[in-house]
């Protein structure tokens, strides 16, 4: 018998990370129990409707409009 017997083991790589199912179980489980031991999830409340995950290295970032500084010309 598994020590956890609520578990799931699958990918969700080409899962957006704004997908309402992503987000609930994060909400729902938390942190702890929602990452694994690769992972850490954390929600991020955007300010608006765009965003992009910079990644470096297996660690991933929210970066939204507002954090960019533009060059205008």
């Amino acid at each position: 018998m598994l020590d956890d017997p609520v578990s799931w083991h699958g990918g969700l790589y080409k899962t957006p990370r704004h997908d309402p199912t992503l987000v609930l179980a994060v909400e729902h489980l938390g942190s702890q129990v929602s990452s694994g031991s690769c992972a850490k999830l954390a929600l991020h409340v955007l300010q608006g409707d765009r965003y992009y995950i910079e990644e470096y290295d297996g660690n991933e970032g929210v970066i939204e409009p507002k954090a960019i500084e533009w060059i205008v010309v």
